[in-house]
């Protein structure tokens, strides 16, 4: 199997089709297929072989997805990277993945590390900044797809952790495809369906449940780079949107905007994910559009689609059940499974759950254990099967969509030399639904701005991770051990900042 084959298909089926539309113009799929395989070609004749890793660096466009299924297509394994990172964390990326050949959009050219800091051998651009570019590759555009077998990576997708340094979670053609079967079934896309996908690339979501999803169903992606409103909007109303897939920040967002039912009125189905969506949201969702809102749980280690609340028996407040050939469990600290209604760590099985974190052995053991992909989140059942999230992953903070490690942003802190000891937690927010709140205690005759410290972090790593405000304290609550009680903080900043 190949997650690239349905590329294929389309092409002998449906080549004239649209198969990407963006603001700037319509692909079909003849396109992909031609574009794909010039890919394909170009880097087998630059010595890629099956299983190496190629990494791409780019925002939303269509050449993101010529990269990505061109790389699968001849064998290779596709890293995404994600495009606010800094020179940095880019850096970390490309070696921890061994990483022999990166495409890269022209804007984020200066983003990049020097090849000699790297495993880069090529660095092709999505424009024409550099001599290597996706214009000037290979002309031929025939390839015959490299079939693999279901336990060979296909993709890489690097996550935060609540160990601070990010994970590439390992997902194999058969983690893929079974998954984009799952959502087309469950979910019902059809090859008439128009997904809107401004979520970005290189997060399991888009990549696979919206994206991949809606090239093996032979649909139409309407692709744009970013979550902009007024674009999105008018997008979607151009080119009849059917299916609007987003997070719950943006739904708010959207459900304060006049007039949204005229823009929405080709929709037939509307999605949330990547963070719980409150019950009163939904219920304003369905009063001003008259649609239901559909949600779903899962993450990067479960490709990421895993339990799915469905129409014809939908509960508000829940995540739904396990998905076809997917087994969810809770469990105490023993994997033993709970009686109905207790709490405890949801246990993943099936398919869908990853080959591992890459060249992470330890981490990979610690999280797939005794044939179950530990997610380290809290949640309970009912009676019908129905999953309920009690607590996302302890530490990490959730911001519209966005997981943040703490430690990251701690170990970024403790880069300023004011600094003595420091904890970051979530604090509620009613857009973002979290953002980044530090706790810091300062060096005694060390003096610091709020601001100065915020715009220190933004200037060493992404800016959504940076903190949105500092609390200085005389003092870290702590236990007898020495260890800060960040459920503590996490208490302190409901108290102060819920009102």
């Amino acid at each position: 199997m190949n997650n690239a084959s349905f590329i294929d298909r389309n092409f002998r089926f449906n080549r004239n089709k649209p198969a990407i539309i963006t603001k700037t113009g319509s692909f079909s799929y003849s396109k992909l297929y031609s574009f794909s395989n010039r890919i394909a070609n170009y880097l087998i004749k630059n010595g890629i072989k099956a299983g190496d890793n190629v990494a791409i660096f780019s925002a939303n466009n269509e050449r993101f997805l010529y990269a990505y299924y061109g790389i699968q297509k001849m064998g290779g394994v596709a890293v995404s990277i994600n495009f606010l990172l800094q020179k940095k964390e880019v850096k970390y990326i490309l070696n921890d993945s061994r990483t022999k050949i990166v495409f890269v959009e022209d804007d984020l050219i200066e983003q990049l590390p020097a090849k000699s800091e790297t495993y880069l051998q090529k660095i092709v651009s999505f424009g024409d900044k550099l001599e290597d570019n996706i214009d000037k590759i290979d002309s031929n555009d025939l390839f015959d797809t490299v079939y693999r077998s279901p336990e060979n990576p296909a993709s890489i997708i690097y996550t935060s952790g609540t160990t601070g340094e990010p994970k590439g979670v390992i997902l194999s053609h058969g983690n893929i495809i079974s998954n984009s079967y799952a959502a087309i079934h469950h979910t019902k896309i059809s090859p008439d369906d128009r997904l809107i996908c401004f979520l970005p690339l290189f997060h399991s979501f888009a990549q696979n449940f919206i994206a991949n999803s809606a090239i093996n169903c032979g649909a139409t992606l309407v692709l744009h780079r970013k979550y902009e409103q007024d674009d999105i909007l008018e997008l979607t109303k151009q080119h009849k949107v059917t299916r609007f897939y987003a997070v719950p920040t943006i739904y708010i967002m959207l459900l304060n905007t006049p007039g949204i039912k005229e823009y929405l009125k080709s929709l037939t189905y509307s999605f949330s994910a990547a963070a719980s969506l409150p019950v009163e949201v939904i219920k304003e969702w369905k009063k001003q559009t008259g649609m239901d809102m559909n949600e779903a749980y899962g993450l990067t280690e479960s490709t990421p689609f895993a339990t799915y609340n469905h129409e014809f028996r939908h509960k508000a407040g829940s995540v739904g059940t396990p998905i076809e050939n997917v087994e969810i469990r809770v469990a105490d600290k023993n994997d033993n499974p709970l009686k109905t209604g207790e709490e405890g760590e949801i246990l993943i099985q099936g398919p869908n759950v990853m080959l591992g974190y890459f060249g992470k052995q330890k981490e990979t053991e610690e999280t797939l254990k005794n044939g179950w992909l530990h997610t380290g989140d809290v949640g309970k059942l009912d009676d019908e099967g129905y999953l309920y999230i009690v607590d996302r992953t302890k530490d990490m903070i959730n911001s519209g969509g966005e997981n943040i490690s703490p430690r990251e942003v701690e170990e970024t802190l403790y880069q300023n030399d004011c600094i003595q000891e420091c904890s970051v937690v979530g604090m509620p927010d009613k857009i973002y639904q979290e953002s980044v709140l530090a706790y810091v205690v300062l060096k005694e005759g060390k003096t610091v701005e709020e601001a100065e410290l915020i715009e220190f972090c933004k200037s060493r790593m992404a800016r959504f991770k940076a903190p949105k405000k500092i609390k200085f304290a005389e003092a870290l609550p702590k236990n007898a051990t020495g260890k800060i009680l960040k459920r503590k903080l996490r208490e302190m900043a409901k108290k102060e900042f819920s009102k």
